[in-house]
């Protein structure tokens, strides 16, 4: 009897440590991601008329606007845009959520400038082998603008 409970206990033992880490909840996100087409950058400023570009076809290369998603741990996300801009983010299942008050100095104002927003919301879900993007900003005064980036982007290299 005594012989029959060890070799359970052992067995027990082995099985666990032979256990793997559960996958990397961020590995899903890793990796390049290119806009599609219907994905844009909407700005409605003060006193101004609203502008879009177009995240599939950026001027002046006509070249799609892209992401960077690279990890920080099990649960958190350094993206680097296009643009340089950089934002962290965190993952649960298949969502990642931006942290609010990021900003950046190199979004693209409309008028082949730059402007200085910051991150007020925004989320980037995975959907099978796409990723759809909703994701708001705003800038300072005085020409104060809500800003949206929504669509939906594609790994450059899928199963990367």
């Amino acid at each position: 009897m005594k012989t029959a409970v060890i070799a359970g206990l052992l067995s027990l033992a082995i099985a666990c440590s032979s256990r793997s880490e559960p996958p990397d909840p961020t590995s899903r996100f890793l990796g390049t991601w290119i806009y599609q087409p219907g994905s844009s950058i909407v700005a409605d400023c003060t006193g101004a008329a609203s502008y879009s570009i177009d995240l599939s076809n950026v001027p002046p290369q006509n070249q799609p606007g892209f992401f960077t998603f690279t990890s920080t741990s099990r649960t958190s996300l350094h993206e680097v845009d296009a643009r340089g801009c950089e934002y962290d983010w965190s993952v649960s299942g298949d969502v990642a959520t931006a942290g609010v008050g990021q900003s950046c100095a190199t979004f693209p104002d409309g008028a082949g400038g730059n402007r200085l927003v910051h991150l007020s919301s925004g989320t980037k879900s995975i959907d099978g082998a796409s990723m759809s993007v909703d994701v708001h900003f705003v800038t300072d005064a005085p020409s104060s603008c809500t800003i949206a980036v929504q669509g939906t982007a594609t790994k450059s290299t899928p199963g990367a």
